[in-house]
């Protein structure tokens, strides 16, 4: 059914289905049991399903309403045999624990590369420490192979390069999207450098545990500074972002600066990133000290640096040819590295939410909402070429606690792009984790 179908039928009908618990045209399935407890997969950039889809993966978390402490229990990991054809989710067990892990992006629990074998996710030493790291763990044999000695954010399509982000940055200044610390340690992060040219985005050489500093918090605040014009060089379009040179210089020492959501595209050969900076002292003016987002695209090999005009950004998919879907609170947007961006026409658009491009087409788009008026969240596939919106569902938020608690649906596509696998609390029964057929537009 299309979104624009909806408007043909009767507005108290649309009212009874979205009152309901979730509404959806297909068939829902589990992944998770909910008498095990209470799970969760993670961020919508990463699929759960093994490169065969033989298999899948999620997380069984102790609590999923309820803010982290630094001494929580540990995520268990846990992994179910896939049949793609009959659509059946089997034999589940529980291979792996970690204590590093957050509400909203799990533990970056992901499948290496083209392995069917090999998965990756984050742990730390100790409990409340900074000390992370990253384990490959054998789903076949059962034994962790390797430990990284820093943790992953993302890995590139052949699982051969990573990259790692400061979790402890992260818990300070945006909670529920680093690893919890307990308070000596936030102590020492709070009275880090503000604008480090020390910490940024490192990659991993995930084969030989090898890494470096690809590019730095200052280095980008720099070029931030350098480039301070109301308009992107190459395009021509606006910068959403626009302060005086000598504020833009005071919040180098005066505000903190963290980066997140660092994502591959198909190649591997850039980055897209969040460059985030605010919790500012009162020096600041007071319009900017809170938290303000600029969005940027780096070329591994030469790190060149493109600041992305039109949008703010707020979620994107990064795919082929240095091109990037983007969704923020105004619509979608496609960015082309140092080329262009172009606004899309999406149809009855709704707001926020996270996308991704299929696997095999920059046409097709899997989408959420964060919760409309009513209470729900929508699931919807988006033809660009055909301008249909297939809408999987609505699914309605329970119990789900404050801010860093909730509970996105984040979509994430199966390898074959037939499936569709979502976390959400519609049914009652806590967090769990949830898949349907995607409807081939």
């Amino acid at each position: 059914m299309y979104v624009r179908q909806l408007y043909r039928i009767p507005t108290f009908l649309i009212t009874y289905y979205l009152a309901r618990s979730a509404y959806s045209w297909r068939t829902v399935k589990r992944v998770s049991n909910p008498d095990d407890g209470f799970h969760m997969f993670g961020y919508y950039d990463k699929s759960p399903w093994s490169p065969d889809e033989s298999k899948i993966l999620y997380g069984k978390i102790p609590s999923y309403n309820s803010t982290l402490h630094w001494n929580a229990r540990p995520m268990m990991i846990g992994i179910a045999d896939f049949d793609a054809t009959n659509a059946i989710v089997q034999n589940h067990r529980f291979i792996d624990s970690t204590k590093a892990w957050n509400h909203q992006q799990g533990t970056m629990l992901q499948w290496v590369g083209t392995s069917n074998e090999l998965i990756i996710f984050n742990d730390r030493a100790c409990d409340g420490c900074d000390s992370f790291f990253s384990v490959i763990h054998n789903v076949r044999t059962g034994v962790r192979e390797r430990l990284l000695s820093r943790p992953v954010y993302s890995l590139n399509l052949q699982g051969t390069m990573a990259t790692s982000l400061n979790f402890a940055l992260l818990h300070l200044l945006r909670v529920g999207y680093g690893y919890a610390l307990s308070k000596p340690v936030m102590a020492k992060h709070k009275a880090r450098t503000r604008c480090p040219d020390d910490d940024g985005i490192f990659l991993i050489d995930t084969r030989r545990d090898e890494s470096f500093l690809l590019v730095s918090m200052r280095e980008v605040w720099e070029h931030v500074i350098r480039h301070n014009n109301p308009t992107d060089p190459t395009t021509g379009l606006p910068y959403t972002f626009k302060l005086g040179t000598e504020i833009l210089s005071l919040m180098t020492t005066e505000c903190y600066h963290w980066i997140n959501h660092a994502q591959f595209n198909k190649e591997g050969d850039k980055l897209i990133f969040l460059y985030r900076v605010g919790r500012c002292r009162d020096s600041v003016p007071r319009k900017v000290r809170s938290r303000n987002t600029l969005l940027f695209m780096i070329d591994i090999h030469t790190r060149a640096l493109w600041r992305v005009p039109a949008t703010t950004g707020s979620h994107h998919d990064f795919g082929w040819n240095g091109t990037a879907v983007i969704l923020t609170g105004e619509g979608y947007f496609e960015a082309r590295f140092n080329r262009s961006v172009e606004k899309l026409n999406m149809p009855d658009f709704l707001g926020n939410g996270h996308c991704t491009y299929s696997p095999f087409s920059h046409d097709i788009l899997l989408s959420d909402t964060t919760p409309l008026l009513n209470n729900s969240r929508k699931l919807f596939i988006w033809n660009r070429k055909s301008a249909k919106l297939d809408v999987l569902g609505f699914f309605n938020r329970r119990l789900e606690g404050r801010e860093p608690t909730r509970v996105d649906l984040h979509p994430r596509w199966s390898r074959s792009g037939r499936f569709v696998c979502f976390d959400s609390t519609h049914e009652g029964l806590g967090r769990q984790v949830y898949f349907t057929e995607a409807l081939r537009l």
